[in-house]
């Protein structure tokens, strides 16, 4: 039930930021993946052309969102029933690399420079296999990507062997259904907008307007995908456009909309719950992650040192799990 956007700020930078969430209990960690680093723990091994840093998982190299080197950036997000993974001997015939789902966005940030890149090369390299991994599957996902010039794009693995590549104009991105068919269902809420409806007159009775807020009457507030991308899609659009100084904060403010409490959305899994486990923000020229987490609602920041890019080894950040309260200083007046 994850939740991801896009934004440009007043002087052009660009910014990416989503929500995480998951009926199962992992244990995430600020990661920096090097040049050249073994990706050992993949279906198949490689080594990695740019470094990226981002939330990795149980301290592995598995990226579940994060930016690289070049200012490609992105997130994996669940995208069950629609995926079309096939077996690694159809995936080798093809001259391809088989990846696990939960793989796809750790291959492009570490091996791409582009959306560019990506379009031109990843159906060349790749295909989802049907080959279960640490989760006891191949997780069904599918991955959004934006880089420094604006450029995004969503990747769905919904043909055997190849992915789905669909130009992402809006620059949000929820689950299923596919995406090409939350397009056409944004369309639904064309009369969406942020002014007050007029009142009318019914004869001798004037009906009041319900008042501030009442354009956006109809904006659905469940946590269903389609819900959730109608709701992201016009939060991004009707806010005020962010200027660098205060785009991540701005990013949170929308993303926090999408804030799943425990307990309100039941689920079979090992939690019993969906809950957001995480929101974050990417700033793609600066190459920096900014985090905060369920149990600790503090801004957390992880930086990308350059100093690291060649280093032989993976770098771990802990993440403060314990909510961090600051005590207002008196002042004199």
């Amino acid at each position: 039930m994850c939740t991801s956007l896009g934004i440009q700020s007043k002087e052009g930078n660009y910014y990416w930021g989503r929500t995480q969430e998951f009926d199962i209990p992992l244990d995430y960690y600020g990661g920096l993946i090097p040049r050249g680093y073994e990706i050992g723990q993949t279906l198949t091994a490689f080594k990695a052309r740019y470094a990226a840093l981002g939330i990795v998982i149980n301290k592995l190299p598995l990226l579940a969102d994060g930016v690289n080197e070049k200012g490609l950036c992105g997130g994996t997000l669940y995208f069950g029933n629609y995926n079309k993974y096939i077996t690694e001997d159809r995936i080798c015939e093809m001259g391809k690399k088989p990846i696990r789902g939960e793989e796809i966005c750790t291959w492009v940030l570490l091996n791409y420079a582009s959306v560019a890149d990506i379009r031109a090369n990843l159906n060349k390299d790749i295909a989802a296999a049907d080959t279960p991994g640490s989760f006891g599957i191949s997780l069904p996902q599918h991955c959004m990507f934006m880089d420094q010039s604006g450029d995004c794009i969503v990747i769905e693995p919904s043909l055997e062997g190849e992915f789905k590549i669909f130009d992402n104009p809006v620059g949000v991105m929820t689950n299923t259904p596919p995406f090409d068919w939350q397009m056409i269902n944004l369309e639904n809420y064309a009369n969406l907008n942020s002014g007050i409806c007029p009142g009318v007159n019914m004869g001798e009775y004037e009906m009041f307007s319900p008042g501030k807020s009442s354009g956006l009457l109809g904006m659905p507030g469940d946590y269903t995908s389609a819900s959730r991308f109608v709701r992201v899609a016009y939060l991004k659009h009707l806010a005020d456009q962010s200027e660098d100084q205060t785009a991540v904060e701005d990013m949170f403010h929308i993303l926090d909309s999408f804030d799943i409490p425990k307990g309100v959305v039941k689920t079979a899994g090992p939690s019993g719950t969906q809950t957001t486990h995480y929101t974050n923000s990417y700033d793609l020229k600066k190459r920096q992650c900014y985090i905060h987490l369920y149990s600790n609602r503090a801004i957390q920041t992880i930086k990308m040192d350059e100093k690291l890019f060649g280093s032989d080894r993976m770098h771990i950040y802990r993440l403060n799990e314990h909510q961090q309260i600051m005590e207002a200083p008196e002042i004199d007046y």
